[in-house]
């Protein structure tokens, strides 16, 4: 379990499950006997959460640490039942969409952070001066076209970038607890290999270069004094620049989520449930995935020519199909047009 993860299980003991208090009177369950921890009680508890304004998911997250808990003591004989089990109701998360970005958002971004805001360096207002930040270029390219978290990306080192390749290994994840640094194992405890445009490298390599130590362990992205990289420097530099370049509700994550949905549109769900590091694709359909604008009618389009091919086949038997023709047998568009700087993938 990654250091995060206690940290999170402790808060959520300390704050909502064991010690909590509503108006001077306790709701926590930390007082009681563990044969006092009925489902009536558990639910008592539960309902309280709510009225007390706790969000969805911390309550929900909060119920979970108190289910491990039990199932811990029903291993261990203290219990012989779970008291959370399936007795109760949980409040539904809100539904939310990810923000998928279009390549050319993608690139007006990235253009902006490595050039800065205009020839001199200021706002369309002619105000203060905004200096370019090709790193956080270069890390906004790896989320976007690589698909990666931003812990992940955080936590890449030198000797986790294949140029001659053109490829990224994932192999650890990068969070912050109280201000603390914790290295550990991606979220799905598995290491993967992420191919790269190659329209990345000058970029990429130039980073290399100019900004990471030689040591196979560097960091490759790391703060001005060179430790890893905070998250919230990374968001108040991100924020700024979507907002110079009018992209509203657009964090780090939808990076991601974007790649997701250019790669899923292009080659399908599965490819982009690998390149995201999903087991299951249900994930990357549920959570990121999403049509692109359009997109079903360029498919129609290339069905119907799919439709012709096969009829001209049938009539000359020798005749290539129109999908086989136009590039397109066995996917929609080919894995090496996904961040192309000309054209947005279709």
């Amino acid at each position: 379990m990654r250091t995060s993860t206690v940290d999170s299980y402790k808060g959520l003991l300390e704050t909502c499950v064991l010690d909590r208090t509503v108006m001077d009177k306790p709701v926590g369950l930390g007082d009681l006997g563990l044969s006092a921890l009925t489902p009536m009680r558990v639910g008592e508890w539960l309902a309280q959460l709510q009225r007390d304004g706790l969000s969805a998911s911390r309550t929900r997250q909060a119920y979970r640490v108190l289910s491990l808990a039990m199932d811990a003591a029903v291993r261990e004989r203290l219990l012989t039942s779970n008291p959370c089990g399936r007795h109760h109701r949980l409040p539904r998360l809100p539904e939310t969409e990810p923000t998928i970005l279009t390549v050319a958002d993608v690139e007006r971004l990235v253009a902006h952070l490595r050039d800065g805001a205009g020839p001199r360096g200021k706002d369309r207002s002619g105000a203060q001066p905004i200096p370019p930040n090709p790193s956080l270029a270069v890390l906004v390219e790896l989320l976007a076209y690589g698909g990666l978290r931003i812990g992940e990306a955080r936590a890449l080192r030198r000797r986790h970038v294949d140029l001659l390749r053109c490829r990224l290994v994932v192999a650890e994840s990068l969070a912050e607890v109280d201000g603390k640094f914790s290295f550990g194992p991606t979220k799905n405890h598995q290491v993967r290999e992420v191919p790269l445009p190659r329209g990345l490298l000058p970029d990429l390599s130039r980073h290399l270069d100019d900004r990471v130590a030689g040591s196979p362990d560097a960091l490759v992205f790391t703060g001005r004094t060179g430790e890893p990289l905070h998250y919230t420097s990374v968001r108040r530099s991100f924020d700024a620049a979507c907002r110079r370049v009018a992209l509203a509700g657009v964090t780090p994550h939808s990076l991601r989520a974007s790649c997701a949905s250019w790669v899923a549109q292009a080659d399908g769900v599965l490819e982009a449930a690998r390149r995201l590091g999903h087991s299951r694709s249900s994930v990357t359909t549920r959570h990121y995935a999403r049509p692109m604008a359009g997109g079903d009618a360029v498919v129609a389009e290339r069905l119907d020519a799919a439709r012709t091919g096969a009829r001209e086949t049938a009539i000359d038997p020798e005749a290539p199909s129109v999908w086989a023709r136009s590039g397109h047998e066995g996917h929609i568009t080919g894995p090496n047009e996904l961040g192309r700087r000309d054209a947005p993938p279709r």
